[in-house]
């Protein structure tokens, strides 16, 4: 997980979002009055159910959709993007969910906050995270949001040289509970292989730690100022898992 810059709220969003949500609110009171009428139908309370979805569900437009692809994948426009939370790219725009950090099932008047929309893989906001939300007592999330906050405050990227396996550790609770809700070192029901993610991230660091290592025994400096440019351009937010290739690159 690295730091993502926030790009600027997309037109339509600044434009329709405010009428967005009154029309959601007042969806969602619709809704739950026809549900406790004992008086309605089940097919008043199935049409006032879809009204409130359509309604709910305005923020996945493809304008939207595609300012956040090009936010995640760093500025560079493309169909393909990254993960917010495991950084894993996703290549098939049906893999790419626009992610609510506040789940908008609990949060609805932050259902089409910019500030809050990110894009995550099938796993992260299916799998794992859904309408769950750790917060603290004083009701401050316990998960971090990467544009908001560093990850690299509360995370350390490591590689293990016995099982050759790179692993995200908390440094603190956030962190911790990142890890774990996430299980950024854990298995995915989305891997055909059955591998873990720490697992899946092997074949790419270990590539990266190879070129480090070349980087320390190379003499010759120009080879030594090629090797580095390489290494700083797999450091770019477009890079899969370049919270590692970050972490190598500040130990060169």
């Amino acid at each position: 997980m690295i730091h993502v810059r926030r790009s600027p709220c997309p037109k339509k969003l600044q434009k329709e979002g405010p009428v967005w949500l009154k029309d959601l609110r007042q969806a969602k009171t619709d809704c739950e009055r026809i549900k406790n009428d004992p008086n309605s139908t089940e097919k008043e309370k199935a049409e006032a159910e879809r009204s409130f979805k359509a309604a709910q569900g305005k923020y996945n437009h493809s304008t939207i959709k595609r300012a956040l692809q090009t936010m995640f994948n760093g500025g560079v426009v493309s169909k393909s993007t990254k993960c917010a939370y495991c950084e894993t790219a996703i290549e098939s725009p049906k893999g790419q969910d626009i992610e609510h950090f506040y789940p908008k099932a609990v949060y609805l008047d932050k259902t089409f906050d910019w500030d809050n929309l990110l894009i995550a893989c099938v796993s992260c906001n299916e799998e794992f995270k859904g309408d769950d939300f750790p917060v603290d007592p004083e009701g401050r999330p316990l998960l971090i949001n990467p544009t908001s906050e560093e990850p690299a405050d509360h995370l350390s990227f490591l590689f293990d040289v016995e099982t050759l396996e790179s692993h995200v550790e908390g440094k603190d609770e956030m962190g911790r509970i990142t890890v774990d809700f996430f299980a950024l070192n854990g298995f995915r029901s989305t891997d055909k292989k059955g591998r873990s993610l720490a697992a899946v991230r092997q074949s790419v660091v270990l590539g990266w730690i190879t070129m480090a290592l070349l980087f320390q025994k190379e003499a010759d400096l120009d080879k030594r100022k090629d090797l580095l440019e390489e290494f700083q351009g797999l450091c770019h937010p477009k890079t899969q898992y370049a919270a590692f290739a970050r972490a190598i690159h500040r130990a060169l």
